[in-house]
């Protein structure tokens, strides 16, 4: 009887460990053939309801239109609390001859004055601005400064500042930067823009705020990318004459010279943002050094708000063109914007930390767009449930109301009125009105069961009476299994009723039973990303190499690249371990992260010793967060959770890569560390694909990103660009490779002057960096094709992956028509 109690007692334990055990496998694609076989589509439906084509197209255009002009009401946390565009300058006296006097100017007035530029008729911006089919577009919006200008009094600002930002023919603003106009009590706070006095001619009475969306950093006009525009609007509809490209094709290929650094520091209030885009420069001890920087910003935001402000801007600005930080740790940790083609691509995120891509969605939209949203990571909320053996974290250091308060006492609302602080930090936390962060409180949903969550912020009356609180329970199907994920930070998108009755959607949901309300906007969107196909490819180096592209594809299954990189995507949608030395896996000495005393049978596939920055930031959220899932349906199946996480085989690592568009997503790896360019006044590429490779080692060559984008940062708006032949050549030979690690080690990205935080004692302040002090060292990957540069397998083998595109049977200069879709 007594052992009979027992085993019932530890069976779930048992089942548990047993679970560890079951690795499910990939998607097997049987013969199929990339070269012959016509790919999957996504299904015409909307969170697995199909409907009929008229509604579907009707979704992708919601969702779209959602995706570029902002799925949840982010314009409070863009304005009054970040201050986007809202900064502003020191610029010196006009006829002044004291080389002490200067004037703060707003930023937002350069902002738009380069705007109005863009036609060449002054006074237009808000009255067409050249027009749907005028010369009013760029994607590149350069800000000109007056010589001398700077930042928080130190730095030094450019006379032409390359955002990076996309604008289309005919808009007032950049896409991804959007104007909602103000209404009721609000349009009496003074701190808000009015468009009609900004100097730039007549616009409709009133003032803005501005609205942040992920179009920012995804869409692009300049497709290529070659520095230039190749479609002149990414709104269907709008094509542009002599371009391959439709609107569309412009949507989800990444703004890969978005200089977000700038678009951040010259914000009203940068340290809202400091906790993911900023950091210590340099560091002797980089374990620790994120919170000792990290307590001495809590120390002195306050009584030194100019050294702060100003240390802080000095890291943003060195965020890469192309790249974003994606962790709130203070770690400079850079990451190429990806190409959004999901379907059928999952875990959503690289590490793996997103599974499910409406949980990425969720998470992203609520969080990432409303930086407030970042309190769920504080001390005592999800700094909470950090485990002790990893890395100093500094959630640990950031008690959630100091971190609160240091969100907003620098905002352009607080500056205005000070009084303010409090109840705006009681907003922040939710303690006023029960969601967290300034997000609508009637765009989200609170969700119990997260650490991130506090029970009396859930309970809060205001959410028992506005019924906004919800469990897993209430979404059903795979969500009991991925409960921990279903709200990260505490809130969940929603559809709001406003929309709901702006779209009828009850005659919809009538005539469609199946479809969920309550996620209808947030599956609308998951279904325009699922539609998205990449661009045509239209690159010359295949012309001459069309007889090349079957024998690659042979050499590519002789050299194993299909055991990972399989099927019409190109991935396995498998993590993959990141190395076999559990001094690199772990980190260091720490306490192994999952299941580490079963180092053997970590997972089914080979370890790929990439940079292990990322992975490591994210593997307590693996841990205590993510369920396994099947890499065949993208599903969880079992909880996500600590115990899962301990006992189980959680892979912490990266996904392999899919291998759609990469003619034009160079640079490479899961960093973007891979990279080769042909130097400013370098011979120029041709059509010969194999001369081209043998060219390696050239002296008109550059290998790494950081020489890369430091010749960038010296001839902006120009170039050069990674070449997708040579950096492809560079991942798969190891000679190559060598030469772009060396390059990623080079010190030759500049760091703006005006620091006056020693994180090594006395020491100076570092002048220059690394990419790879910035997280994209191009380690890693160690699958070598044992040929040398320009020589028959690899020429053939970089030929069959350039046709890896919208429609590899279709090689460019055939008429695809519907050959693929």
């Amino acid at each position: 009887m007594t052992a009979a109690r027992t085993v019932s007692r530890s069976w779930p334990l048992l089942a548990l460990l047993a679970l560890s055990c079951a690795v499910r496998g990939p998607t097997h694609w049987g013969n199929y053939d990339v070269l012959t076989d016509a790919p999957p589509v996504a299904p015409r439906g909307i969170g697995g309801v199909t409907v009929s084509d008229t509604d579907y197209d009707r979704l992708v255009r919601w969702g779209e239109g959602w995706f570029r002009s902002g799925v949840i009401e982010t314009e409070r946390a863009t304005t009054d609390i970040a201050g986007m565009m809202m900064g502003s300058v020191q610029v010196p006296c006009v006829g002044s001859t004291d080389p002490k006097c200067y004037t703060d100017e707003p930023v937002l007035r350069f902002y738009v004055q380069a705007l109005d530029a863009l036609d060449g008729v002054p006074g237009n911006l808000f009255t067409g601005n050249g027009g749907p089919d005028g010369p009013g577009f760029t994607n590149d919006l350069v800000l000109k400064f007056p010589p001398g200008t700077k930042l928080h009094g130190a730095i030094p600002v450019p006379e032409e500042v390359h955002t990076g930002l996309d604008v289309d023919a005919g808009a007032s603003w950049p896409i991804g930067l959007g104007a909602v106009p103000v209404t009721g009590d609000d349009a009496k706070l003074a701190y808000l823009p009015e468009p009609s006095k900004l100097g730039v001619g007549p616009a409709p009475d009133g003032k803005v705020r501005f609205r942040l969306s992920c179009a920012l950093c995804h869409y692009s006009l300049d497709i290529d990318p070659d520095g230039k525009p190749d479609i002149h609007s990414t709104v269907l509809g709008q094509q542009t004459p002599g371009s391959p490209w439709k609107p569309e094709d412009g949507w989800g290929v990444g703004n890969q010279d978005l200089h977000l650094g700038w678009l951040l520091a010259l914000s009203a209030n940068p340290l809202l943002l400091s906790t993911v885009f900023s950091g210590p420069i340099g560091p002797d001890d980089p374990d620790n050094a994120p919170t000792t920087w990290m307590d001495w910003v809590l120390e002195h935001y306050q009584e030194q708000p100019q050294d702060v402000l100003r240390e802080v801007t000095i890291g943003m600005l060195l965020q890469p063109r192309g790249y974003a930080d994606v962790a709130a740790d203070g770690r400079f940790n850079t990451n190429q914007f990806p190409s959004l083609y999901t379907w059928h691509t999952w875990p959503s995120n690289s590490d793996g930390v997103f599974a499910n891509a409406e949980d990425r969605n969720n998470i992203v939209w609520t969080s990432t767009l409303d930086f407030t949203g970042l309190i769920g990571t504080c001390k005592e909320r999800g700094g909470a449930v950090e485990l002790p053996w990893e890395r100093p974290s500094i959630s640990r250091a950031l008690p959630c109301d100091a971190f609160a308060d240091m969100m907003v006492r620098h905002s352009p609302m607080a500056k205005d009125d000070p009084s303010r602080i409090p109840a705006l930090v009681k907003d922040v936390l939710g303690t006023s009105d029960g969601v967290p962060g300034v997000v609508r409180n009637d765009d989200v949903f609170v969700i119990s069961g997260s650490p991130t969550m506090p029970k009396a912020v859930y309970e809060h009356p205001d959410n028992v009476t506005h019924h906004r609180q919800r469990t897993a329970a209430d979404y059903g199907g795979d969500a009991k299994w991925r409960a921990n994920q279903l709200a990260l930070l505490g809130t969940r998108i929603r559809t709001p009723e406003r929309v709901a009755q702006a779209l009828d959607l009850d005659v919809l949901i009538a005539k469609y039973p199946g479809l969920n309300k309550d996620e209808f906007v947030n599956n609308a969107v998951n279904t325009m990303l699922d539609w998205m196909r990449p661009p045509a490819n239209v690159t010359p180096l295949l012309t001459a190499s069309r007889a090349l592209v079957p024998e690659g594809r042979k050499v590519f299954e002789a050299s194993g690249c299909g055991g990972c990189h399989r099927g019409p995507f190109g991935t396995d949608n498998q993590l993959h371990r990141i190395s076999m030395d559990p001094r690199v896996e772990f980190g260091g000495p720490r306490a192994p992260t999952t299941a580490g005393w079963r180092v053997l049978d970590r997972g089914a596939a080979p370890s790929i010793d990439s940079e292990p920055q990322h992975a490591w930031d994210t593997r307590t959220l693996r841990r205590l967060a993510s369920p396994p899932f099947d890499p065949k349906t993208g599903k969880p199946y079992a909880q996500g959770g600590p115990l899962q996480g301990l006992l189980s085989v959680q892979p912490i690592g990266y996904k392999s890569t899919p291998l759609l568009n990469l003619w034009v997503s160079a640079p490479y790896l899961h960093d973007g560390g891979i990279g080769v360019a042909i130097a400013p006044g370098g011979t120029h590429a041709g059509t010969d694909l194999a001369a081209l490779l043998a060219r390696a080692g050239g002296e008109d060559l550059l290998y790494g990103m950081g020489p890369i984008l430091g010749q960038r940062e010296q001839h902006p708006g120009t170039g050069p660009f990674p070449n997708a032949a040579l950096s492809l050549q560079a991942l798969l030979l190891s000679s190559e490779r060598e030469r772009v690690l060396a390059g990623n080690k080079r010190q030759v990205i500049a760091v703006a002057p005006g620091s006056t935080y020693r994180p090594n004692g006395d020491a100076p302040p570092r002048e220059t960096v690394s990419m790879q002090e910035l997280g994209a060292s191009g380690i890693g990957h160690a699958f070598w094709v044992d040929d040398v540069p320009g020589g028959k397998k690899i020429t053939a083998l970089v030929a069959y992956l350039l046709s890896l595109d919208d429609c590899p049977r279709a090689l460019p200069g055939d008429p695809a028509g519907k050959a693929c879709y």
